[in-house]
C-alpha cells in the first residue's frame, strides 16, 4: 500500500529538519569552540605561516600582530631566567621550555598570552611573576591548547614556556578585548 506524501507533509518535515540542524541545543560544539572570551584573532595568527620566529633566550621589540614561533631546548638546559611556578615533578624529563622577551609593553592593561600547545606559563615583569587573572583552555583543539590573562604593566616583559611535549611552541599574545 502507497502512502502519498502530501504538500503540508513535505513541509512539516522541511520546517523541522530546518528547526533540528539550526538549533544551538542540537548543533555540537566544534573542538576549538567554547573558549572563555573569543580567540578568533588567536586561531587565525596560530594558522598562518608568517610566525615569527625566535629562539629561546631570544628578545622582540614590540608585540607583533602574528603568532610567535619559539624553539624550545631541552628543559634541562633551557637556562630559564627564573624559577617557573610549575609543580615540581610536573616536568617530564624528556620536556621542553624556554623564554622569549617583549622590550616594551604600550600600556598598562590585561593581555592574553596563548600557546598552541600544551605547556606552562610564565609571565615575568619587573623581576616579578605576574598573577594569572584569568584561564581558558580546550584540550581538544589542535590550533590553540590554552589561554591566559595577565594583568601586565608598560614596559619589558618575559614570558616562560614551561613542560611542552613538543620543541616549537606557537604563542600569541595581545591586550585582552572583552
Amino acid at each position: 500500500m502507497d502512502f502519498p506524501i502530501t504538500k503540508p507533509a513535505k513541509a512539516a518535515a522541511f520546517a523541522l529538519t530546518a528547526f533540528l540542524l539550526c538549533s544551538p541545543a542540537v548543533a555540537e560544539d566544534g573542538p576549538c569552540d567554547g573558549f572563555s572570551w573569543p580567540m578568533a584573532t588567536e586561531l587565525a595568527w596560530m594558522q598562518a605561516a608568517d610566525a615569527v620566529a625566535v629562539k629561546s633566550g631570544g628578545e622582540i621589540a614590540a608585540l607583533p600582530a602574528k603568532a610567535v614561533a619559539l624553539a624550545l631546548p631541552l628543559t634541562k638546559d633551557a637556562a630559564l631566567p627564573t624559577k617557573s611556578g610549575i609543580k615540581e615533578g610536573a616536568l617530564a624529563p624528556d620536556s621542553y621550555s624556554g623564554f622569549l622577551t617583549i622590550k616594551a609593553l604600550p600600556k598598562k592593561a590585561v593581555y592574553q598570552v596563548t600557546l598552541s600547545k600544551h605547556a606552562w606559563i610564565d609571565v615575568v615583569q619587573g623581576d616579578k611573576s605576574a598573577e594569572t587573572v584569568a584561564f581558558t583552555g580546550r584540550g581538544e583543539c589542535p590550533i590553540v591548547r590554552k589561554s591566559v590573562r595577565f594583568e601586565l604593566g608598560e614596559g619589558p616583559v618575559t614570558l616562560m614556556v614551561v613542560g611542552s611535549d613538543v620543541e616549537t611552541v606557537k604563542i600569541a599574545i595581545r591586550e585582552a578585548q572583552d
